[in-house]
Order: structure tokens, then C-alpha cells, then sequence
């Protein structure tokens, strides 16, 4: 039977670390989206280093020799990690701690802390979130509370057809294709983003084949839309941060679950937050 162990482990890289406190269950690190410790894919295999717990601490077992792993120095293939130990994946070095057992209740207490400390580390000024004495409501967004950009303002993306009567065909599809999603996006914010993206498609594509009419049509969509998406993103984070503040995790993870669909496909220090805000949030709701 699998053990639960809480354990600390500290990436670090020449210009910054990043700290992560897990429940190793089962913990996988590497440069998969789905690994709980997410390295990039020029760091390690995508999944390098399996952690799992053990009645004498953590079990560290290698699942790829892509890249050269070694823990205190040494080559190996499995490890029970007692105390403290130095896992290496190429160039880049873990620090790897077991915790004492804490109760739930300090736990709760310092998630908030946890949470700020890992977004600190990251670089995001955390410190400027608002922490709300009431539920945050629509028109309580005068606060000064720090978002990334989803989108900028022109996409600069190339139409991928030289051929006017090709693009003019190919930008319209795009922007039917664009309007659907467009649509859907009041049920799935995922749709809104990936809207966003075929609208930009569909600009490029009609200006290129010089129907500006229908170019601009999909350029002020993609405005509109992309403002909309960016305050979701804004009362989303409001609201975590309220939710956490007053562990009510069920809240909270229904927040997380709306910003990391609205950060489709970013792999940023903002989205590697969120990531670690949702890890600490699940070993807590354990």
C-alpha cells in the first residue's frame, strides 16, 4: 500500500528557485504538462523521476535515462530518501526534503502562506493581490490586482496561403469556424481562447486578400472577445484568492479550474503558479 509523505522540493536554476511542498502519494517529475514537478523539455525526459511514498520515507525511481540522473551524486535506479537529499536531472538540481506530519489544521493555516511564497519565488508580485473581506462581486474590479496578458494587441500572425483567392476562402472559414467557438465561449472559456486564435487567422487571411470589410468584421470580434476573457481571467483570480484566504477549497478549486482554462496552452510563470497553487490545494483536500 502506497504511503503519503509530505515532502519540500527546491529547483534550482543560476537565476531563481522555485519551491514546491507535496503530498508524495505518487509524484512525477519531468517535462510532461501532466507532471507535478514540471521541468522543460530541454531539462529532462518527460517523465524522469518517479516519487512515491514509503514507510521509510520516499521512494525515488528513474523512469528515463534521456538525461543523466543522479541523487547525492551517484547513478541510481531506486532510493529510499529518509531525510534530505540532492537529486540531479542534467544541469538542473532538486533539493528534496521529508516533512514532519502536520495537522490539517496547520495545514489550512498556512496554505495562503504557501501559495504566496511559490508565487514570490516565481517572480509574480502576489503581495498587490487584493485579499477581499466580502465575496467579490462583478463590479469590484477598481482593485489593483495583477494579471497576466492573454492576448496582445495585433497578432502578427502570417496568413499561410500567398494566393489571394485562397486566403479569402481560407480567412472566411476561419472566421465562421471563429464565431462558433465565439458562441460557445459563455459555456467553455476554452472555446473563447482558441476563438481568439482563429480570429487572428481570419484577420491576417482577409486583409491579405484585401477584403478589409470582412477582415475588420473579424478584427473587432477578436477585440471584443479578448477584453471579455481577460476580466474572466481577472474575477477568477480575485476569487481564488478570497477563497483561499477563507478555505473554502471547494471554491477554490472550481477558480483554478476556470483560470487554467482561460491560460490554454501557456506555459509561463504565471501558469506554473496556478499549477502549484493547484497542487498544494489538492494535498490539502486530501
Amino acid at each position: 500500500m502506497t504511503q503519503s509523505q509530505r515532502l519540500a522540493i527546491t529547483v534550482e536554476r543560476r537565476k531563481r528557485l522555485e519551491h514546491f511542498e507535496l503530498r508524495a502519494g505518487l509524484l512525477r517529475i519531468g517535462s510532461a504538462a501532466h507532471c507535478d514537478v514540471r521541468l522543460a523539455p530541454d531539462e529532462a525526459a518527460p517523465e524522469s523521476v518517479l516519487v512515491q511514498g514509503h514507510a521509510h520515507g520516499v521512494l525515488l525511481r528513474r523512469k528515463s535515462d534521456a538525461f543523466a540522473v543522479a541523487l547525492d551524486g551517484l547513478p541510481f535506479s531506486e532510493h529510499v530518501v529518509s531525510g534530505r537529499a540532492r537529486l540531479t536531472i542534467g544541469n538542473v538540481a532538486l533539493s528534496i526534503e521529508l516533512l514532519a506530519a502536520q495537522k490539517r489544521a496547520d495545514q489550512d493555516r498556512s496554505l495562503l502562506k504557501r501559495v504566496r511564497r511559490i508565487a514570490l519565488l516565481l517572480g509574480i508580485g502576489v503581495g498587490f493581490y487584493v485579499v477581499l473581506q466580502d465575496e467579490p462581486a462583478a463590479r469590484a474590479f477598481d482593485h489593483s490586482v495583477p494579471t497576466p496578458l492573454l492576448f496582445g494587441g495585433a497578432s502578427g500572425q502570417a496568413c499561410p496561403h500567398h494566393d489571394a483567392a485562397t486566403a479569402r476562402a481560407f480567412g472566411l472559414e476561419q472566421l465562421a469556424a471563429a464565431q462558433g467557438k465565439h458562441e460557445r465561449s459563455v459555456f467553455s472559456a476554452r472555446d473563447g481562447v482558441l476563438a481568439v486564435r482563429l480570429y487572428d487567422t481570419a484577420q491576417s487571411c482577409l486583409a491579405a486578400a484585401k477584403d478589409q470589410p470582412a477582415a475588420d468584421e473579424a478584427r473587432a470580434a477578436r477585440e471584443r472577445l479578448a477584453r471579455t476573457l481577460q476580466e474572466d481571467l481577472r474575477t477568477h483570480q480575485v476569487r481564488l484568492e478570497w477563497a483561499l484566504e477563507r478555505r473554502r477549497y471547494a471554491s477554490a478549486a472550481r477558480e483554478l479550474a476556470a483560470i487554467r482554462e482561460l491560460l490554454l496552452g501557456r506555459t509561463d510563470e504565471h501558469a506554473q503558479w496556478i499549477a502549484a497553487v493547484a497542487r498544494e490545494l489538492r494535498a490539502v483536500r486530501q
